[in-house]
């Protein structure tokens, strides 16, 4: 290919790859300290999923402002380095006062970092290639790839029984591994050739919280408009009541399943890393055959039996002890999930104006990230109370069971009830 003889773009293909490679590193990190610590707590899922999240919600325009404002080459290897140093530090400081609230904090940290990095990334590629399509392409597969081969091998590394010997911890190695993944990352960014020409405007601090302000301020109004125009159009407001459910899906798996399969189970963080492998796998297949899929079926079908498939996968999972048959569930999952998350972009594409296209992507994804932290607060909630009556592994069922008989009654009345049925 000739975008693999660019030199900058080579660069920051493998730069990225390692950085992400590192990420899901300490992703299985924090669920082995979880796993280790806080066994048969869903709040502590909870708190994790949510200070992962948060940031995405509340320093998206910033971080913008941010890799616009300076020199981003020099802005992506001071953030690598500073992402090292987090991550490194995340051993010494939980081993040292045992407190998830501190490395929860320090995790904000480091994913309030990750935004200015990934902006200032996307926005240098037309400085770093002739064909910024092919490039975005490399970058997606590449990307797609690190974080699963990430999740297979950080499973897989935090599990591994000789760090006892060594007389550590796996989910410490795996810190250490991600420090150091940043640090190449920032070592191969240092070689990358860009025109510094561009005068970078002064940006003060005080400015940018009076941005935070007026962006907070904004996207309330954006929130209330978003609610409006959707309630007003039959196939956008089908589109978003769906969408919840969907969260209401994913929440389940990632706050209630996840301990489920890693403590109850006993299949440990290297569990959790063999079914994202397969999980990746089966939604990438999903992916492919999306294109055929939506023409048999169409998006809002898919939607409706994909809301009404994978809820059944989750309670047949409750009944099933086999890894390899759990497994093929996942990929089973993922493979449903693909097309399902897809049909929402494709579906508001179709029934959107396009002069107001752009607000409502804007819109599904605000709704997206705060549905998803509100039910895994509600779940870590309901979870913890529950517990106190009966054992851990009769509430993460009860729970799987209960939410899924929801989701499956809601996704039969939502369907029924919206006419007209979108074609």
């Amino acid at each position: 290919m000739q975008v693999l003889k660019e030199k900058n773009l080579l660069l920051i293909t493998i730069a990225q790859s390692i950085s992400l490679f590192g990420d899901r590193l300490n992703n299985m990190a924090l669920l082995g300290i979880i796993g280790s610590y806080y066994a048969q707590s869903t709040l502590a899922f909870s708190g994790l999923a949510i200070f992962i999240a948060l940031p995405s919600i509340l320093f998206s325009p910033i971080s913008g402002i941010i890799a616009d404002s300076f020199n981003r080459k020099k802005l992506m290897i001071i953030i690598e380095i500073l992402r090292a140093i987090i991550v490194f530090s995340i051993p010494f400081v939980f081993l040292n006062f045992k407190n998830i609230l501190l490395i929860y904090f320090m995790i904000f940290l480091l994913y309030s970092l990750t935004l200015p990095f990934n902006n200032a990334k996307m926005a240098s590629i037309p400085q770093m290639s002739n064909n910024i399509y092919t490039a975005n392409a490399l970058l997606n597969i590449t990307g797609r790839l690190s974080i699963a081969i990430g999740i297979l091998f950080g499973g897989i590394l935090v599990d591994l029984y000789i760090w006892k010997r060594l007389g550590l911890e796996g989910w410490q190695v795996a810190f250490y591994i991600d420090a150091l993944t940043y640090l190449i990352s920032a070592f191969l960014i240092l070689f990358i050739t860009m025109d510094n020409s561009k005068n970078y405007k002064h940006i003060e601090i005080a400015e940018i919280i009076e941005k935070e302000r007026g962006f907070l301020k904004n996207l309330w109004n954006e929130f209330l408009f978003g609610i409006k125009y959707v309630l007003n159009d039959v196939h956008l407001s089908l589109i978003f009541k769906f969408l919840i459910l969907t969260m209401l899906i994913i929440s389940l798996g990632y706050n209630i399943y996840l301990p489920y399969f890693q403590q109850s189970l006993g299949f440990g963080t290297k569990g959790i890393g063999l079914i994202g492998g397969s999980l990746g796998i089966g939604f990438l297949c999903g992916s492919i055959l999306f294109p055929i899929l939506a023409l048999k079926f169409k998006e809002f079908r898919l939607i409706f039996f994909s809301h009404f498939f994978l809820p059944i996968l989750f309670i047949i999972s409750l009944f099933v002890k086999n890894l390899m048959l759990l497994l093929i569930l996942f990929f089973i999952g993922g493979f449903v999930l693909s097309p399902l998350l897809i049909s929402y972009d494709t579906s508001l594409q179709k029934f959107s104006d396009d002069n107001i296209r752009g607000r409502l992507f804007s819109f599904k994804e605000f709704l997206w990230s705060f549905s998803f932290l509100a039910f895994v607060f509600l779940f870590g909630i309901i979870g913890e109370f529950l517990k106190v009556f009966i054992s851990f592994e009769d509430v993460i069922k009860i729970i799987i069971i209960s939410v899924s008989i929801v989701v499956i009654v809601l996704n039969f009345l939502i369907f029924k009830h919206q006419l007209p049925y979108p074609k």
